[in-house]
């Protein structure tokens, strides 16, 4: 072959194909320089290797992949790449976490959104009304990643007559015509619902001169101080649920001329209902008929040994099953059950029915003895008309008759002139109340009191406060659990009870084994994980008071501190029953009780109005606290406390 030829063979492309033998054959070359066999290491790690030889490296390792780093609002992109460990991960610059705040967004990047937003104040009244009354703040909650509406905040409303400053201008029932509502208000001395002059209670609610001086018709929300400022002494109190005490002896214990019988919320200062009437009267025995009663002073009145024992308003009938069922919402009704000669359970005061065996009501009877100084006979001022010795008026002269008789109060009297009356003999006093001056005839016709009516002495009665004889204590009054009962017996320690109580003796608890943990005023926010810290005790007792008076807690419950402060919702409705009485706790909302049947209305306190002398509430979040008992509007009052009592080891 030609050396040219040669050459171009040589140059051919085909020339080095992969079949052909030499130093530069392919992968399936058998020559001494061919590279060692891949040997696998284990499962595919991420860092350039073929771990498992399979001609695939880093696969299942998304390195250069766009990724996130950073959670909320620091989330940002960044891109997947090996880490030294074999594994993968993101590379990039996350953002700086900010304070949470209510957006629905995870600000500080803490995985959780809107977490811990502190609920924000708000008030939408008229300036210069919040925290008069009973308006009060209420709170925004974040919701959804907004700010909710301003929730439990009270604003001003009508003002009604109902004692309270409802439109919160810091004055009470303004424009209130409240005399002849048939409720004995303030500065009233009687109220039977009407404006009528003649009846025993006049137009202006001051009581008249007749004789007797019994206020006719049912009364309704009566002060006990204005029942005894009348002369009327206390002869009977048991609760509802007490039963077995002989009709006998509650009779013949209040022997006397006139009866006023009546109901309240156990140891309340006023009673719901209450009718007055001669003895004879109102225990007139009408038999055990469904429609049986005798109308006596305005009202029509019941009572049998083996029925029951009430009244109802004059004419309008009564349904004695065997206590009245009859309108079961009215208030002015008023009826307990008798049996085979004693006290049964009571079944209904006013509105409250079904209280059979009910320790959180009770019975009370008063009696009055009544003494005539005379008819026909005068008492006024002596002198010339410019010097009066000591009586200004009619009442005051009768007041001082009465005195100077070693009788009562005045319980009735008559007013006029002295030459006025034909036949009148005027006793005008020389020096009060030492002398009367019977030969005093008028030199000019000044006014006088006559026909005096006063409250006899009666006879040593349990609740005088004077130890008599056959008693064992007497304490002044007919208030059981008080360490001397209702029959002036002594009473053992009050260590337990059950439901919502009003006017607890400290001393008494103390005796039962509790020892104040925590008391603190409504000015200051409460603490209840501070509370809970002072007050370790299995048993505590919540109760409230005005500052300075430490011997008794205005009201009071007890219960389980677990059950205390098992938390239910936020809601205006939630309670859980716990020893007799609704309780409920919620962090951010309210801490209190209620009698056990009685609604709550959180916002976020207790705003219910029934039985309000057994409700107690604390705000928990941004305020003081709001009600004790029946006072409410408290908060950031320095003349209120919370106490907290605990039961010690003995």
């Amino acid at each position: 072959m030609p050396a040219d030829a040669a050459t171009l063979d040589a140059a051919r492309p085909d020339a080095a194909r992969p079949d052909a033998a030499g130093p530069d054959a392919g992968p399936d070359a058998t020559s001494p320089d061919a590279g060692p066999a891949c040997e696998p290491s284990g499962p595919e790690a991420c860092g350039g290797g073929d771990e498992d030889c399979d001609g695939r490296v880093d696969e299942g390792f998304p390195v250069g992949a766009v990724c996130t780093v950073g959670v909320g609002a620091c989330a940002a992109a960044g891109l997947v790449a090996c880490d030294d460990a074999g594994g993968a991960r993101c590379e990039g610059q996350a953002g700086a976490p900010t304070p949470e705040v209510c957006d629905g967004v995870d600000n500080d990047c803490d995985g959780a959104v809107d977490e811990a937003i502190t609920p924000v104040a708000c008030y939408g009244g008229p300036e210069g009304t919040l925290g008069v009354g009973p308006c009060l703040a209420g709170v925004r909650r974040c919701v959804g990643g907004s700010v909710g509406p301003c929730q439990g905040q009270i604003l001003p409303a009508v003002e009604i007559c109902d004692a309270l400053d409802d439109d919160c201008d810091g004055r009470a029932d303004e424009g209130c015509l409240r005399c002849g509502d048939g409720r004995l208000d303030a500065g009233e001395a009687c109220d039977d619902g009407n404006l009528v002059d003649g009846d025993g209670c006049a137009g202006d609610c001051t009581l008249e001169g007749l004789l007797g001086g019994l206020l006719p018709g049912v009364q309704r929300d009566v002060p006990l101080a204005a029942i005894t400022q009348r002369g009327w002494t206390q002869c009977y109190a048991g609760p509802y649920s007490h039963a077995g005490t002989p009709l006998d002896e509650v009779l013949n214990g209040c022997a006397g001329e006139q009866l006023l019988i009546g109901c309240r919320r156990t140891g309340a200062p006023t009673f719901l209902a209450a009718a007055e009437g001669l003895f004879d009267e109102v225990t007139r025995d009408v038999g055990n008929g469904a429609g049986a009663l005798h109308s006596h002073n305005g009202v029509d009145f019941y009572f049998s040994r083996d029925a029951s024992w009430g009244f109802a308003p004059l004419g309008t009938g009564v349904n004695r099953n065997t206590c009245d069922t009859a309108d079961e919402a009215s208030p002015d009704r008023m009826c307990w059950h008798t049996s085979a000669g004693q006290f049964r359970g009571g079944w209904r005061c006013g509105a409250n029915t079904r209280l059979n065996a009910s320790a959180a009501y009770e019975r009370v009877i008063f009696k009055r003895d009544e003494v005539s100084l005379g008819a026909l006979r005068g008492f006024g001022h002596h002198g010339d008309c410019d010097d009066f010795n000591g009586c200004v008026d009619a009442q005051t002269c009768a007041e001082a008759a009465c005195r100077h008789a070693g009788l009562g109060r005045a319980l009735s009297w008559r007013e006029a002139g002295c030459s006025d009356v034909p036949g009148l003999d005027c006793d005008l006093f020389a020096s009060l109340p030492d002398d009367l001056d019977t030969d005093w005839l008028p030199v000019c016709n000044i006014p006088v009191a006559y026909d005096v009516i006063c409250a006899g002495l009666g006879r040593p009665v349990c609740g005088d406060g004077a130890q008599h004889p056959d008693e064992a204590c007497d304490d002044g009054n007919l208030v059981d659990g008080d360490g001397c009962s209702a029959r002036c017996t002594v009473e053992v320690p009050l260590e337990v009870f059950a439901g919502p109580r009003a006017d607890v003796s400290v001393a008494e608890l103390t005796a039962g084994g509790f020892a104040v943990c925590h008391t603190e005023t409504y000015a200051t926010v409460l603490d209840t994980a501070r509370v809970q810290q002072r007050c370790p005790g299995q048993t505590l007792v919540l109760g409230c008071r005005p500052v300075g008076e430490p011997g008794r807690l205005t009201v009071a419950a007890m219960g389980d501190r677990a059950a205390i402060f098992d938390p239910v919702p936020a809601e205006s409705d939630a309670f859980q029953v716990h020893n007799g009485a609704h309780w409920y706790y919620s962090p951010d909302f309210s801490l209190g009780f209620a009698p056990l049947g009685a609604a709550v209305d959180r916002q976020p306190c207790d705003v219910g109005a029934s039985d309000p002398t057994l409700r107690l509430c604390w705000h928990t979040i941004n305020a003081g606290g709001w009600r004790c008992g029946a006072t409410t509007g408290l908060n950031g009052s320095q003349a209120w406390e919370r106490v907290v009592m605990q039961r010690v080891a003995r």
